[in-house]
């Protein structure tokens, strides 16, 4: 990469501002055998030592310990699932069964205890028109610059000069299926399900590394009240398609041949995304189908066409960010059950709504159809609040929910390093 800490750097040499350790020894990780560099700390004597690591499920472990650590003092932070996230980093999960994929761990450890952690990822399907992209994931740290700093050098050395990428994203795992982005605006929000949530030095330290932004979003809460008054507007596109033979009935995920056509539908709808790869049936259930099966289907509507064919889709459902913040990351069966007695949310969320693109040529205003619908449900349903949820800066559902407010209370960004 061209530029850390906003000072060039030529292929394999260090920063021109890095600060050369004190002393250099060589050890070896027991589990993931791989040598690392000890820096001697500049405030102190207690030495830091740089980790490279495949997997290890003790610093898995010990990642979400260090998540937890680091947003101890946000009420409003909602922990990551330890199963699911442990699943995550475990070798048998999907990305590292593609043999093309390639990874790397990063552990950052002060006399013992880790305090960062960073996960370098390839993804041999992530491929812009800028050329391959590399990704920096499962990203945390203690809020120090200087640790950051030690932190991801190495991991972008490896993803320039071993992983061969012209382009590096942050944050990101994975891929855009997974978790990615990074909250830049609205701190003091109580989180949602779904959303980006780091320290609010995150952004600063990235572009201190010399990242830009390189794509935003953002969220936008709605009151009853403006949903009451709005929602008409859409009334006569709804009553359209229903006279024209369109039908909009709620997803049935039990029903596998809906599912293969919303992950169809969904997919097409992303296509143009930056960062879009294909997923396959199986993975699409496991993430879209089990997020669904969690938090409800009774604001998810599929639009059907007169023949009965797939033809949209909108993602919405209550928003069980209440009851996940009260779980502290335990998904174990137990919390499980206990999550299934929650009582009602009092929020909706809005995610994502989709027409195919030979129906949305053909016939016009199935979207706005789609967004009435939904937002009956919601105020049939009681929801005293709607996010719509990390939108896009050309998403037609962001014009709509921005009439309500001058500026976003929350936003977001992709950040992205050349090399």
């Amino acid at each position: 990469c061209d530029v850390m800490g906003g000072t060039a750097v030529s292929e394999g040499a260090e920063p021109a501002n890095f600060q050369a350790p004190a002393f250099r020894g060589r050890l070896r990780n027991r589990d993931a055998r791989r040598s690392i560099d000890l820096f001697q700390g500049t405030t102190g004597m207690t030495a830091l030592a740089v980790i490279e690591f495949d997997h290890d499920p003790h610093v898995a472990r010990e990642y979400l310990n260090l998540v937890s650590r680091v947003h101890a003092n946000d009420p409003k932070w909602i922990a990551p699932l330890k199963r699911a996230t442990r699943a995550q980093l475990a070798p048998t999960y999907s990305f590292y069964r593609t043999p093309e994929n390639r990874y790397r761990g990063f552990a950052l450890r002060r006399g013992g205890a880790l305090v960062g952690h960073v996960l370098a990822t390839v993804n041999t399907n992530l491929v812009t028109p800028g050329g391959k992209v590399g990704a920096l994931g499962f990203l945390e740290v203690e809020p120090d610059y200087e640790l950051f700093r030690k932190l991801l050098g190495p991991a972008i050395s490896w993803l320039r000069s071993t992983a061969d990428v012209q382009q590096i994203w942050a944050t990101m795992n994975f891929d855009i299926w997974h978790s990615y982005r990074v909250m830049t605006r609205g701190f003091d929000q109580s989180a949602f399900i779904g959303e980006p949530r780091n320290g609010p030095w995150l952004p600063k330290y990235l572009e201190q590394l010399g990242f830009s932004v390189s794509k935003r979003w953002v969220s936008v809460t709605t009151s009853r009240e403006f949903l009451i008054g709005r929602a008409p507007h859409f009334r006569p596109q709804f009553e359209s398609a229903l006279a024209d033979g369109y039908v909009f009935e709620r997803l049935r995920l039990k029903d596998a041949e809906e599912l293969a056509d919303l992950c169809t539908a969904v997919s097409m709808t992303l296509e143009e995304f930056d960062g879009y790869i294909p997923i396959s049936r199986h993975e699409f259930d496991a993430l879209v189908g089990a997020y669904l099966r969690f938090t409800g289907t009774e604001l998810a509507t599929v639009l059907r066409a007169p023949d009965g064919a797939f033809a949209g889709f909108n993602i919405a459902f209550p928003d069980p960010s209440e009851a996940l913040h009260k779980l502290a990351g335990r998904d174990d069966w137990l919390n499980r059950l206990r999550l299934l007695r929650r009582p009602p949310p009092h929020r909706a969320l809005q995610y994502m709504i989709g027409v195919l693109p030979e129906v949305r040529a053909a016939r016009p205003g199935l979207g706005r159809a789609l967004l009435y619908r939904t937002l009956q449900l919601i105020l049939e349903g009681g929801y005293e609040s709607t996010i719509f949820a990390l939108l896009a800066e050309d998403s037609p559902a962001r014009h709509f929910a921005m009439d309500q407010v001058e500026v976003a209370e929350r936003e977001y960004a992709l950040y992205q390093l050349g090399c």
